[in-house]
């Protein structure tokens, strides 16, 4: 609530409680500060003074965890949810994007109102993966033993703080919902993880019947045209923060666009034209659902046309992009289906055969039967699998803080689901090096991009009076026997909708209903799901017939042998200072970032001879959104040069020289420094350069020592240290770190 700044003689006060600024001459007390900071919250919420003693949840501590220190705008973000609680507010919504700490700031409200008796029981909510609840769980686990995960058939109650899935609760136990074995006043406080993702509506249901608890909807995505009625069931965040300003924090990683189309993918392909050049068309036979069209648009492409052709052609395309990035980047590629996603999978595996990677890329289609494959994609120390197809599952909550390469193979029309999908490549990820991702586009999906859409509110909604019926009857279109078990979903406004089954003989009645039409979705497992428009009636009587159509694989045509290239390559975005630049454009931004920062040329070489001035420079201009990486990759198109070069050319129009270049500047000019070793020493010293040329600066550290190639060859510390005679290794870093900057003149 206060911030402050000083220039080491008097103090700058911006009070966040008032908005005013003010110049002091000493530091306020803690005492001073807490009864300002009381008097505000007695103002907003409610005369704390009153809650008995250890009653109050802003003074209950944090929860300490030493690997994870809070971040600003999650301790706001916790005391804005606290305040609403107090404030009798049932219906909460925060709004922080993926990868900036949601279920941790979650983790921490319920720490502090837990602890203050302010609520008891809590069920926490994920959408469909178990690995999702599992990493809610594993997130509270201040509260201990008093957590519990709610399975299926399972319902415990003996603790405090339980974790389910929408499904688990949702699935039937003893003839009901598995909810339904929890009392509807159990819950104090209901949290509902990726809250906009209502497809299946099934979280309305729940919030129905717990309708007496808290409930606190979270979301990484912010409000846009389709997700509007997650804001009107919520009501506006209690707090936002969004991507860009998670970049601009230099919380969040930067992203880089590129835009890669094939020929058929601007044109579309007519079978015809195909038949013209020689192509081999499979077309399903005697299929009454299969409808010939003159021209197939991208969209449809593996939906309703397999094009191999294709596939092979944008595989070549990823393996050449992830050939010059980095083979070993791990990667998401986004497919059509899971067909696709298999044969997208084997192109790649057979690009990159060579290394010898029997999983170097797999299908992950089903997050929680595929659990071990994704868990060592997870892990940023393991070095495999590299690249993993899917189709939609790795969209929402899973932690993949490596993840280089965003691939978009399939369109994408919902801006939920491309923020959803883009938040996989957000987090910063310090063991991989990990500070800016890529998307790679064959799709358009990046025309969703968050500035080029706007908010379109829902319509009113219907006025009453409420007392009209809608009542049918539903049958099987082939056998024409009555369906029971239909899940019927009547919508009446957004997210408010009433919901029920059909009874044995296929029946549906819905009564109080507006006179307006009203939507009815039908779904049965095993059954196209079907979507109507209905006008309820004021006749009790009538019954409408509604049929259902089972599920059958739709055949596909399938066309080989035309000729696919790539047409288009766009020039790829870069964001930064909160816009997206061009590469003309964000060199000349880089350059003056980089120009405030130091002097001239020596000025930099200090800085990134000094471990920690480097890093701590790296991260400053981290929250402008320039990096070497950025810079090398996009640029200069160069993966073998050093940040150094990288920066010293934006900045000071320095030529670019290779780590390849100053490796061997150094062991032909400077014959002297590795002269002054003993024999073995030397090796090591060679073996130091070796290390350089092929990782850069960061490997020139003593810990380097404890990596096989060392260990194997050397042994222990010891003999190194006594090989390069000496016990201090540190110094010898220095000069060596020295003298590969000297050699080009530099």
């Amino acid at each position: 609530y206060f911030a402050y700044s000083t220039n080491g003689e008097k103090f700058e006060e911006f009070d966040f409680t008032t908005n005013k600024q003010s110049t002091l001459d000493k530091f306020p007390n803690p005492e001073e500060l807490y009864e300002r900071w009381q008097e505000f919250t007695q103002q907003r919420v409610i005369d704390l003074s009153t809650l008995p003693k250890g009653r109050n949840p802003f003074l209950i501590p944090l929860y300490y965890d030493p690997q994870k220190e809070p971040r600003y705008y999650q301790l706001i973000a916790i005391n804005k949810i606290i305040e609403a609680v107090l404030k009798g507010q049932k219906r909460i919504l925060l709004t922080l994007a993926t990868g900036t700490g949601k279920t941790y700031v979650a983790s921490q409200v319920v720490w502090k109102l837990w602890k203050a008796k302010q609520i008891e029981k809590v069920l926490y909510l994920t959408d469909r993966a178990e690995v999702l609840r599992d990493q809610a769980y594993d997130m509270f686990k201040a509260l201990g033993d008093a957590r519990a995960k709610i399975i299926e058939g399972k319902t415990p109650t003996k603790r405090d703080i339980y974790f389910a899935t929408y499904q688990t609760l949702y699935s039937i136990h003893n003839n009901k919902r598995l909810y339904q074995e929890y009392s509807p006043d159990f819950f104090d406080m209901v949290i509902i993880d990726e809250c906009h993702r209502s497809g299946w509506n099934r979280w309305y249901e729940i919030l129905e019947y717990f309708k007496t608890a808290i409930h606190f909807g979270m979301t990484a995505t912010p409000k846009r045209t389709d997700n509007i009625d997650t804001y009107k069931y919520f009501g506006e965040p209690v707090y936002e923060y969004n991507i860009d300003q998670g970049i601009e924090d230099g919380y969040l990683a930067n992203y880089l666009v590129q835009r890669i189309f094939t020929n058929i993918d601007i044109k579309g392909v007519s079978l015809k034209e195909a038949e013209l050049q020689g192509a081999e068309i499979y077309i399903p036979e005697e299929d009454p659902e299969t409808v010939i069209k003159e021209v197939y648009k991208a969209p449809e492409f593996e939906r309703e046309i397999i094009l191999p052709d294709r596939t092979k052609t944008v595989c070549r395309k990823i393996a050449e992009l992830l050939e010059k990035y980095g083979p070993m980047d791990k990667t998401i590629i986004y497919c059509v289906n899971t067909d696709h996603a298999e044969e997208v999978k084997k192109e790649i595996q057979n690009h990159f055969s060579h290394l010898g990677y029997s999983n170097y890329a797999i299908r992950i289609v089903a997050e929680d039967k595929d659990r071990k494959e994704l868990d060592n994609f997870r892990d940023s120390e393991k070095q495999t699998p590299v690249v993993v197809t899917t189709v939609d599952l790795l969209t929402t909550g899973v932690d993949i803080p490596s993840v280089k390469n965003i691939v978009f193979l399939r369109t994408v029309s919902s801006i939920v689901l491309f923020n959803q999908i883009i938040g996989r490549g957000t987090r910063i990820d310090e063991a991989s090096g990990k500070l800016f991702f890529r998307i790679i586009d064959f799709t358009g999906a990046t025309k969703l991009l968050p500035d080029l859409r706007k908010i379109k509110e829902p319509p009113p909604s219907p006025e009453g009076p409420y007392d009209y019926f809608y009542k049918a009857q539903i049958f099987d279109s082939k056998t024409a026997q009555p369906l029971m078990d239909v899940r019927a979903t009547l919508i009446l406004e957004p997210h408010k909708m009433k919901v029920q089954k059909s009874d044995k003989e296929g029946i549906i009645f819905f009564e109080n209903l507006p006179r307006a039409l009203s939507k009815l979705i039908l779904e049965k497992s095993g059954y196209n799901k079907r979507v109507l428009n209905i006008k309820p009636t004021s006749d009790f009587n009538k019954v409408e017939t509604i049929t259902l159509s089972q599920k059958r694989p739709k055949p596909k045509i399938t066309i080989k042998g035309i000729n696919v290239y790539i047409e288009t390559e766009e020039e790829i975005l870069i964001e930064a200072g909160g816009k997206r630049l061009t590469k003309a454009e964000y060199k000349e931004y880089s350059k003056e970032g980089i120009r405030k920062r130091v002097v001239n040329l020596n000025d930099l070489k200090s800085i990134w001879l000094n471990d920690k001035k480097r890093e701590d420079f790296l991260l400053d201009l981290f929250s402008l959104g320039v990096s070497p990486e950025i810079i090398s990759s996009i640029l200069l198109k160069r993966s073998d040069i050093d940040g150094f070069d990288a920066l010293t050319y934006v900045a000071f129009d320095a030529p670019v020289i290779s780590r390849d270049e100053r490796a061997h500047s150094l062991i032909e000019l400077k014959q002297e420094f590795i002269n002054s070793f003993p024999k073995k020493g030397r090796e090591i010293i060679l073996d130091l350069i070796e290390q350089y040329r092929i990782g850069g600066i960061e490997e020139l550290k003593p810990e380097v020592f404890k990596i096989w190639r060392f260990t194997q060859k050397y042994g222990g510390i010891r003999n190194i240290q006594k090989a390069l005679n000496t016990e201090k290794l540190q110094p010898i870093f220095d000069k060596l770190k020295e003298e590969i900057y000297e050699p080009a003149g530099t």
